[in-house]
């Protein structure tokens, strides 16, 4: 072990605290963006058609969206050029949409997309987390590969 610690120094796991801390960041600040937009979207759409079967592609829609710009915004790199910033979205996207298609499946597979006490409103918690988790696989992935590969971080 001393002789990794000698050879490399400290610099992986520095690399690696900074990767790890960033994943945690990018938890946060795509829960927070995702359940906020959702909240607002669902006020504004209540508002015009009340409540009814849109009211959970209201639910996957915005929570896949929020998500997928915190967890885009807390991986932001400046050394990409836009043609890449444009599909690394494209991509977050997509698997933050995805991700909260399944969390609220597995959120009517547990029986709690209308539970007694809340008629009409599906189950947030599960659905939101389900983008959360698969908007920042795919980034947390390139920080990973970013920090093995490159000399700085």
């Amino acid at each position: 072990m001393k002789a990794i610690a000698e050879l490399w120094g400290w610099q992986p796991l520095l690399k690696l605290g900074l990767v790890l801390s960033r994943g945690v960041l990018g938890l946060f600040v795509a829960a927070v963006l995702g359940f906020g937009l959702y909240v607002m979207t669902l006020a504004m759409y209540v508002s015009i058609w009340g409540y009814g079967t849109g009211v959970v592609a209201v639910l996957v829609v915005s929570t896949g969206i929020g998500a997928a710009v915190g967890s885009y915004l807390t991986w932001f790199d400046r050394d990409h050029n836009i043609s890449s910033h444009a599909i690394f979205f494209a991509v977050v996207l997509v698997c933050s949409m995805v991700g909260s298609w399944v969390g609220l499946q597995r959120g009517i597979d547990v029986g709690a997309i209308h539970p007694i006490w809340r008629p009409g409103i599906p189950e947030t918690s599960v659905t939101v987390m389900g983008a959360v988790i698969s908007a920042n696989v795919p980034m947390f992935v390139l920080g990973l590969y970013k920090a093995a590969k490159h000399p700085r971080l």
